[in-house]
């Protein structure tokens, strides 16, 4: 049913009765007979009885019938109701003082000082029961926040009344953990209660149950203005990551490993005859989630930490442009860069101790990661928004570990005495004598269905083969009579599978044998050894033209998968090629 503004106080009405002529009163005594009743329900004697719960009127045929209709929410007052009444007469009966049931009708009797006894009957009835339930409005009154320097509304969703929005000014946001809110609705009850205090921090239900039918929920959802800011790229530019003329060493780390090792000259081509580093380290769109941004680096099981502490640039990219905008690191104020457009490129420092790979290789559910950088952005009137970027492994991790059979090359020198055109000057049919800076590969032995199956047993194997004492054989990579230990060598363009490395023993003696497992054959450096300009362990047997081999491991990007290598120096000459 319709809800009415119902009035408390209601002079009901007068009666005065005429003994003589109707044009007017002819003597006192008449005035004797004046009788007037009025009726009303005070809140200051009725607990629980507001105004608007209570509607007098009178009947239209017959003034002595006064009916009262009491809110149905209200129901429970109907015996405990106290009158206030006004009357001129000598007396009144009952006593309105001792009337407070109003279940059934009430008659009251009004005996003036000369004349006929008038009796008033006040029926009191309980509203039909509504199925209403709504919030018609909902506010922070400064008067009940003492906090608030004026009323707050909240705004009700015209496609979806039950939800209900509060933007608090951002300054105020402190207070948001207890607001005292005035709720005007329609329904028997509210569940929070209206004048209640409720923290905000999340939205918080209100349930209005109606007088009957089912209960209705309202989401209240407090927020500040928020900044409209977001991030749709993130790259890190080799331009704005240098040491010198150099890559740093931040840069080189946020790209996968290669052998033979990349360029880092600033202005070296990625190409791959120069070799240099990618322009820039760009991140995923999919690594964008919300407020986080995860810098996820090619796993890397022999990565080294960084010698000092690293100042990173990242160049941000906004989805619209941005103006007014502050950038903060963390809570630092002194951090404070000024934001115009869709670009920005933000300056932070990357602690060496704490880019380890231990840090690095934390699962993806580790919450917070080690390694991060916080990026606040300020403007006047909004609320900060914070992105935090994250540092760690991918955890994809390659299993490759095999060296192609035309990857094990050797760069020839003019000068010099490793990797010497001297030494790698093959003879033999179709030779040609290397030029400098020109590459020789070392032999691959196709293996058997014995032996050659990658294993410690039986390793895959490359040679540097002399060359035939007969021209008209195919040609080694050597000269005729092999070579002795004064022949230096390094396989310094030899190709690895991105993200693979060498391991050889951790024994530090030099090779007393011609069975040697402790030179990384790259380097030519046995372990703990030192490299030099004009040596390497990687050489020639001692006793010239014997063969003498060096044994090594190649493993994989993830750390465990491997394969088993050796290079044989001194092998046998090609044999010759079969007739016909």
């Amino acid at each position: 049913m319709k809800s009415k503004i119902l009035l408390f106080y209601l002079f009901v009405f007068q009666i005065i009765s005429f003994t003589s002529c109707t044009k007017g009163v002819e003597n006192g005594s008449d005035i004797d007979s004046l009788l007037s009743f009025s009726l009303n329900f005070e809140p200051f004697k009725n607990e629980g009885l507001d105004k608007e719960d209570i509607n007098i009127s009178i009947d239209s045929a017959d003034s002595t019938k006064i009916s009262v209709v009491l809110a149905y929410k209200k129901r429970e007052l109907i015996t405990k109701l106290v009158p206030t009444i006004q009357f001129i007469g000598k007396k009144i009966t009952p006593s309105p003082d001792t009337i407070t049931d109003f279940s059934k009708p009430v008659a009251f009797t009004i005996t003036p000082e000369k004349g006929e006894a008038k009796t008033y009957i006040v029926t009191v009835s309980v509203s039909e029961p509504s199925s209403e339930n709504k919030i018609l409005s909902f506010k922070f009154e400064a008067a009940k926040n003492t906090s608030l320097s004026e009323d707050i509304k909240g705004v009700i969703n015209p496609a979806d009344s039950t939800k209900i929005s509060v933007v608090l000014p951002v300054d105020k946001e402190s207070l948001i953990s207890s607001l005292i809110p005035t709720i005007e609705f329609v329904g028997e009850t509210i569940d929070p209660l209206s004048l209640a205090a409720q923290n905000f921090t999340n939205p918080v239900n209100y349930v209005v149950t109606p007088e009957k039918g089912e209960a209705k929920t309202y989401t209240v959802t407090v927020s500040i203005p928020q900044l409209e800011l977001e991030i749709s790229s993130v790259e890190f530019e080799k331009s704005n990551n240098l040491t010198d003329d150099n890559i740093s060493e931040f840069y080189e780390k946020l790209f996968i490993a290669k052998t033979p090792p990349r360029a880092k000259g600033k202005d070296v081509a990625v190409d791959a005859s120069s070799n240099g580093y990618p322009a820039e380290f760009t991140i995923q769109t999919a690594d964008i989630v919300e407020n986080d941004v995860y810098v996820k680096l090619p796993y890397n099981s022999q990565h080294q930490p960084l010698t000092a502490d690293a100042t990173v640039i990242v160049t941000l990219g906004f989805k619209t442009a941005v103006d007014g905008v502050s950038s903060v690191l963390g809570d630092s104020d002194t951090s404070k860069t000024a934001i115009t457009g869709n670009t920005a490129d933000i300056s932070f420092q990357i602690s060496k101790d704490v880019f380890t790979k231990e840090n690095l290789s934390v699962p993806a559910t580790t919450v917070p990661t080690p390694i991060k950088q916080v990026i606040k952005f300020s403007k006047e009137g909004f609320a900060d928004k914070v992105y935090t970027m994250h540092f760690k492994f991918l955890d994809l991790k390659s299993t490759e570990c095999t060296i192609g059979q035309n990857d094990f090359k050797f760069t020839v020198n003019a000068t010099g005495s490793i990797n010497t055109v001297t030494n790698l000057t093959p003879v033999g049919t179709g030779a040609v004598t290397p030029t400098a800076n020109s590459t020789i590969k070392a032999h691959y032995v196709t293996p058997s269905s014995e032996e050659g199956k990658g294993t410690e047993d039986k390793p895959f194997e490359f040679q540097l083969r002399k060359s035939p004492s007969d021209t008209s054989n195919p040609a080694g990579e050597l000269k005729s009579s092999g070579v002795d230990a004064s022949a230096y060598f390094k396989a310094d363009a030899l190709i690895l599978p991105d993200g693979a490395y060498i391991e050889v023993s951790t024994e530090t003696t030099a090779c007393g044998s011609n069975d040697c497992n402790n030179v990384n054959p790259i380097t030519g450096i046995k372990t703990g050894g030192s490299a030099n300009s004009s040596t390497t362990d990687l050489k020639g047997p001692s006793t010239s033209g014997q063969k003498i081999e060096y044994k090594f491991i190649v493993v994989a990007q993830d750390g465990t998968s491997k394969k088993y290598y050796k290079l044989t120096i001194n092998a046998d000459a090609p044999p010759a090629a079969p007739a016909g």
